[in-house]
């Protein structure tokens, strides 16, 4: 699908410090500056709650007083088709008796709208809903994802929606189509879904493509649409988006794996690489067909990366991207640091005021790392009330916030020593990682999105 022609904004404004405008924040950081309640429940500090229609994992974004998100909405053909598949399905299961193992519990890729919405902040009222495609997914996902897991990159007005394999999609301000993008269809591992977010770096809308096919990591023009670069990667399914560290002038989206790669955000060029033992490498490593690598996201403070390195069964690394040898050559001196059995699994870390918390594999368990020498402050607190979690840890007013996965949520008081500090519970389940604007927290549930603030 060629790009249609970009028209002329409605916005034009960057992003503001309280904004979160794409996925990590403002900064990248998962930090918001502002101060959220530490309390809530359905009857206490609830702004607002307005149900959202389909089902999507992607996180609220939010520019100015609007609030964008994506989903997709099952069509009555889709519903209709989705039936028959879970009876034959049920009937194979019967049939396969010899397995000794359960069937994993799969959504089947039947008709869905793939929709973009844009919600006003203060009251959570739809604005515009825009249908971007009405569509056959070409293969199903794990029961837990869905066909509507990216998270939107705005930028200058422009509202930048992924979909994979179902399309890339860029809208103004208003809601009118500004170009779009069909970059095939992805093979993923398990065919457990996709979940890798855009990511926007020197004018670029960046889309990490790696499944098990050919692979690739493309940059489109932000305004136009068209194609900026494209570099071939070596192929296998990764969910975790691309980080972006600042380097001078220079900006370098990095891709982690069983290598991690750092590429010139405005060239492609490969800046600097490193294996999944710590060592240099010239190219990137094939992730073992079928493993699949990391989900976590990579994050920058403070001149260093944090990140899961060498697959999902890696190990967590501090590494320095500010050193002037990044553009001089391929050097394991770059790790700062390394621990094994502390790796994030879905959950991506976050650093605030120099500790690195992390949730562990498995969810339940925090640790908290000096962000600079990557020693311990502790490594395995158990957390109160969470005990399975897929959103990503987000931070602010001194506080970590954890979501559960059963509505539960904790928070952690910000420091080297650990303390739980509340507890709170909601009638949803949350998969997708909150928002936090200046004193709102912005939490999307299967069903419906909350705004918490203060009452």
């Amino acid at each position: 699908m060629k790009p249609i022609t970009a028209t002329l904004l409605t916005c034009a404004s960057l992003a503001s410090p309280s904004d979160w405008p794409y996925w990590l924040g403002a900064d990248r950081s998962l930090v918001g500056d502002g101060s959220p309640p530490t309390e809530w429940g359905e009857e206490k500090n609830v702004a607002w709650k307005v149900p959202v229609p389909g089902h999507g994992l992607s996180s609220p974004v939010v520019v100015g007083d609007t609030i964008y998100l994506t989903t997709a909405v099952v069509t009555e053909a889709g519903v209709a088709a989705a039936k028959t598949w879970a009876e034959e399905e049920a009937k194979r299961a019967e049939e396969e008796t010899d397995t000794g193992r359960p069937r994993m519990a799969m959504t089947p890729p039947t008709e869905h709208e793939l929709r973009v919405l844009a919600l006003d902040l203060a009251t959570g009222e739809t604005r515009w809903s825009r249908t971007a495609a009405t569509l056959t997914p070409h293969e199903g996902t794990h029961a837990d994802a869905s066909f509507a897991t990216p998270t939107i990159a705005v930028d200058g007005g422009r509202v930048h929606a992924s979909f994979g394999s179902l399309g890339i999609f860029t809208y103004d301000a208003d809601g009118e189509l500004l170009w779009s993008h069909d970059l095939g269809d992805m093979s993923v591992s398990g065919a457990f879904g996709e979940g890798t977010s855009p990511v926007l770096a020197s004018g670029n809308l960046v889309i990490l493509w790696n499944h098990e096919g050919d692979s690739f990591l493309v940059a489109f023009d932000a305004e136009t649409g068209d194609e900026a670069w494209r570099r071939p990667r070596e192929r296998g399914t990764l969910w975790s988006s691309p980080g972006v560290a600042r380097v001078g002038e220079r900006e370098l989206v990095v891709v982690v794996g069983p290598s991690t790669v750092a590429y010139d955000a405005a060239t492609g060029e490969v800046a600097w690489s490193i294996g999944g033992d710590g060592s240099p490498t010239e190219e990137p490593r094939e992730i073992p067909r079928g493993e699949g690598g990391p989900i976590a996201t990579p994050i920058v403070s403070g001149g260093m990366l944090f990140t899961s390195m060498g697959g999902r069964r890696g190990m967590l690394v501090g590494v320095d991207v500010a050193s002037e040898a990044a553009d001089e050559g391929l050097e394991s001196e770059r790790i700062a640091w390394k621990h094994t059995g502390d790796t994030p699994g879905i959950t991506t870390p976050l650093v605030l005021d120099g500790v690195l918390y992390v949730m562990k594999r498995g969810g339940g368990m925090l640790g908290a790392f000096d962000a600079a020498s990557g020693e311990a402050h502790y490594t395995a607190e158990r957390l109160d009330a969470v005990a399975r979690t897929y959103a990503s840890l987000v931070a602010a007013g001194g506080h970590v916030y954890i979501t559960g996965r059963d509505g539960v949520f904790e928070l952690v008081r910000a420091g080297e020593a650990f303390e739980s500090v509340a507890v709170n519970r909601l009638d949803d389940r949350f998969d997708a990682t909150p928002a936090i604007v200046g004193d709102r927290l912005l939490l999307r549930g299967h069903d419906h999105l909350y705004c918490i603030a203060r009452r």
